[in-house]
This record gives structure tokens, C-alpha cells and sequence, in this order.
């Protein structure tokens, strides 16, 4: 953490530093840390997935009122099943996040979790609940002029992805249920 602390010290222009994991599952490590560096437009990242673990993360105190306010005016009183992600999304369109390409948790893979229902309806409106944030952050983003025209493209692309995943994954209720958010 005194890492975290000293390079927000040193970048006042950052607002959160987060670090590696690693992801284990029952007893052994299934996944290698991925690295995400500092990128020009973290936030059109941020529209993709979530690539912050919750535990590694350090952000501004200052700041923390603001990404709240943020994300409230964005999503309005939406219905969130989880807390964490949106607010990453805030603090990316606040100023800048930097990752230590260090590992400093292991990250366990719980089943039936909030994040990994085993109730298939459950994992429906989750993922759909993904979808529907990732959607309005977007359209935030492009009606404040923050994407090029090469990110958007990427947001389209890669989301397609994800929502024929969850077509997939949940069938014609999935499918009904982009369509609508999509509009």
C-alpha cells in the first residue's frame, strides 16, 4: 500500500492506483495477472470490463464525493447489483488510473456469490445488469464528446461480443432484454 500512497503522491493527476492478483479457484491459481497499464482514455477500457480488483485499490478521499455524484447523475436511481464497477467508471472520467504491475492479492472465485450465481436467472439479471451499466456510461461519454470515432467502434465491437455471449448464455430473454436497452 505505501507504493500505492507514494505514486499518488508523486501524480496528483491520479485518482486511484489499484495493483495485480492473482485469481484462484478452490486450491489452485487459475489465471496469470494481467497487466493494464495507463492508457490515454482509461475509461473507454472501463466500458469493456472491469479490470480493477476491488481489494488492491487505493483512490483520493477528495475525490470519492465526486465519482459518487458522477455516477448517480449518470445512472439515476438504476437498480446496481454490484457497487464497485460503476465507480470505477466514474473515477477513470475524473482523472487518471494507474495500475502497479506488482500482485498484491489473490483474488478466490466463490461460487454462488453475488458476482457468480449458480441460479441461472440470478446470472441473467447480473449480467444483464452489466450490460445496462456499461450502456449508459457509454452514451454519457458520447454525448460529452469523450469517445473518437475508433472507440466507439471498439465499445460496439467488443460489447457485441458480450451480448451475444449473454444470448448465449440466457436465450430469448437475454435477446428481448438487449433490445430494449439498446433501444
Amino acid at each position: 500500500m505505501q507504493q500505492q500512497v507514494d505514486y499518488m503522491e508523486c501524480h496528483p493527476e491520479t485518482v486511484m492506483v489499484h495493483t495485480l492478483i492473482k485469481v484462484r479457484e478452490e486450491e489452485k491459481i487459475i489465471t496469470d495477472p494481467q497487466g493494464r497499464g495507463e492508457e490515454r482514455n482509461v475509461y473507454t477500457k472501463f466500458l469493456q470490463s472491469n479490470p480493477v480488483s476491488t481489494l488492491t485499490v487505493l483512490y483520493r478521499a477528495e475525490i470519492i464525493k465526486k465519482a459518487v455524484e458522477l455516477k448517480e447523475q449518470i445512472l439515476g436511481n438504476m437498480h446496481l447489483m454490484m457497487g464497485d464497477y460503476p465507480l470505477w467508471i466514474s473515477f477513470s472520467l475524473l482523472g487518471k488510473i494507474h495500475t502497479i504491475q506488482e500482485i498484491t492479492g489473490i483474488y478466490r472465485l466463490t461460487p454462488n456469490s453475488a458476482s457468480r450465481p449458480i441460479d441461472k436467472k440470478k446470472r441473467y439479471l447480473f449480467d444483464r445488469n452489466i450490460i445496462e451499466i456499461q450502456e449508459k456510461f457509454f452514451k454519457y461519454c458520447k454525448t460529452q464528446h469523450l469517445l473518437t470515432k475508433h472507440d466507439i467502434l471498439e465499445y460496439k465491437e467488443k460489447n457485441f461480443f458480450g451480448h451475444r455471449r449473454l444470448i448465449r448464455n440466457h436465450g430469448l430473454l437475454a435477446k428481448k432484454s438487449i433490445l430494449k436497452i439498446l433501444g
